[in-house]
């Protein structure tokens, strides 16, 4: 039996069932093949699980993933092409029928038929790859990334046909409907970044610009491209007997509550320009046009490039990069390591601090320096460490929890196919994720985890330090001050006795009567500071005169 095995080093799996339960399984595969029709793979299956290069190698996966055990029943034939040829050329077929023949279908059932037969047999290549040790983490999550841009981008082709079809649009290329149509969609976050997970939303951003949209004016390029993106959601996230595509995230457009699912290409560069927040630039550090009019897409990023490239940092800057920090560590799933039911990406110690610490690197030096402009997380981890920025010894270490931490994500999510990070709460459930990491002995992976949870959070927080935690005096005196401010009883145990007097000012102060703090970004900055103001002039000599001058320099203050 001829099989890609053969003379290649391959990383098999602990056994967590007994032999019993795993003859069971293999016998669930091999049962499926009498209902083929094709004679030549039903006999490879039932000599294949029989055999024990093959099936002490299966048998082990199927034990800890249900989830791959249903795919590998229902695509037997890509399970025998796979083991004949290797994963990398049976993954060529895959990508050969999206191009060919799908981003030419005009019937959307059939199409999302194929796509969601498609996903199923990239899910079981994938992890077959991933859990054999043939495919680097690099590699997993590029063709995850890869076959997102091939389904959004066929399932674009598709619907701008039926736009045109209608009579809405006119194609400048029916052959290739995206080219120069006008319409892309901007991949975020990990999608953007070729690195998305094993089971991933893909974050997507819908714009288009009127101007060069070729409408007929039977309707409006808003009224078009809303319903274009409506139907593609549908096309790709709705659960059939076949499963699903994608989940599609589109909350990370600007401002989400209250602007239509696709923005116009001027709107979204007004926004962006005058209101676009800190963690917008952060994000779109990862943006990237993945479907649609590329060469409008690329326009677009590079338009952004004075909102996300900084050249120099401002007190505002650190303050929101600051904010950021206090708001992923306020929503991080937990601030106490532990093993039992930690997030391994929003725990402390988690994928998400490895990332955050990338991206702060690259805010604070990449308004400078091009060469730190990239989207992937570990590449960025070595060119900021090869600037200088980074200590060689800790982007090490980063990259080893990194890839550690975002394995242990691929597997978590391949036992059921499931959106989670979270690791399970049950120890016979945390058994059988310990052996699908290659872990036979539960403490040894305990201590493991552990061991890159607790790496990470040392240096997150060598770099960022502590924020005030709660229960601490500045924690608590900076909540109640942004609660209620001070009142006088406040102040007269501070040691001021014109309380009245100061109320005044404090109040002035706290609503922008001054000129500083009338501009939006120098108010926030300015009522952040005013806690520790009024005890620096508590400590002095003289406290009442001490803020009453303050208050006259920045009444004097531009």
């Amino acid at each position: 039996m001829p099989s890609i095995l053969s003379g290649q080093q391959i990383t098999s799996l602990p056994m967590v069932a007994d032999a019993e339960k795993i003859r069971e399984l293999l016998h669930d595969v091999s049962a499926a093949s009498e209902n083929l029709t094709d004679r030549d793979v039903a006999a490879w299956v039932r000599d294949a699980v029989n055999e024990p290069q093959i099936g002490d190698l299966l048998g082990p996966v199927f034990a800890v993933s249900p989830f791959l055990h249903r795919c590998a029943i229902s695509e037997l034939g890509f399970l025998k092409r796979m083991f004949e040829v290797g994963p990398e050329t049976a993954l060529i077929g895959v990508f050969d029928e999206i191009k060919d023949e799908l981003s030419h279908e005009t019937e959307a059932a059939r199409l999302m038929t194929r796509l969601r037969i498609l996903r199923r047999r990239v899910a079981l290549l994938v992890a077959l790859a991933d859990v054999f040790g043939m495919w680097p983490l690099e590699r997993i999550t590029h063709v995850l990334s890869q076959f997102a841009d091939g389904a959004v981008s066929t399932t674009i082709s598709h619907l701008l046909r039926l736009a045109a079809a209608k009579g809405d649009v006119t194609l400048w290329d029916e052959y290739f409907p995206e080219d120069n149509c006008g319409f892309f969609m901007l991949a975020m976050g990990k999608y953007g970044a070729r690195e998305l997970n094993y089971s991933s939303d893909i974050d997507l951003i819908a714009i288009f610009d009127p101007e060069k949209v070729r409408d007929t004016g039977k309707s409006y390029p808003p009224k078009i491209f809303t319903n274009l993106v409506r139907q593609l959601i549908y096309i790709l996230q709705d659960q059939t007997k076949e499963g699903y595509v994608f989940r599609v995230d589109l909350r990370l457009r600007p401002d989400p509550s209250a602007t239509p699912i696709a923005m116009t290409k001027a709107s979204a560069l007004s926004y962006y320009s005058s209101r676009g927040a800190q963690w917008e630039r952060a994000a779109m550090i990862k943006a990237r046009p993945a479907a649609g009019d590329l060469a409008l897409g690329r326009q677009f990023v590079d338009q952004l490039t004075e909102f996300v490239w900084r050249p120099d940092i401002d007190f505002w800057t650190q303050q929101e990069i600051g904010s950021i920090k206090q708001k992923i560590n306020k929503h991080k799933g937990g601030s106490t390591i532990k093993f039992y039911g930690h997030n391994v990406k929003t725990g402390s110690g988690g994928i998400r601090e490895i990332e955050f610490f990338v991206q702060t690197h690259q805010l604070v030096y990449a308004g400078r320096d091009k060469y730190l402009r990239g989207r992937q997380t570990l590449e960025m981890l070595h060119t900021l460490s090869e600037a200088g920025h980074v200590d060689e010894s800790v982007a090490d270490e980063l990259t080893e929890a990194y890839e550690f931490l975002r394995q242990l994500e691929h597997r978590l999510q391949m036992i059921q196919d499931l959106q989670t990070q979270l690791l399970p709460t049950d120890p016979d459930e945390m058994r059988h994720v310990a052996a699908f990491m290659g872990y036979s002995d539960l403490e040894a992976f305990e201590a493991a985890v552990l061991g890159q949870f607790n790496l990470v959070a040392a240096h997150y927080k060598r770099f960022f330090g502590e924020s005030p935690a709660e229960g601490t005096d500045e924690g608590d005196r900076k909540r109640e001050f942004e609660a209620k401010g001070y009142e006088p009883i406040d102040l007269a145990e501070l040691g001021f006795s014109k309380t009245g007097d100061l109320m005044d000012v404090l109040t002035n102060w706290r609503n922008g009567g001054v000129p500083v703090a009338r501009d939006e970004r120098c108010g926030k900055l300015f009522a952040s500071m005013i806690p520790e103001v009024v005890e620096y002039c508590a400590e002095s000599l003289y406290p009442d005169d001490a803020m009453l001058h303050i208050d006259r320099f920045f009444k004097k203050f531009p």
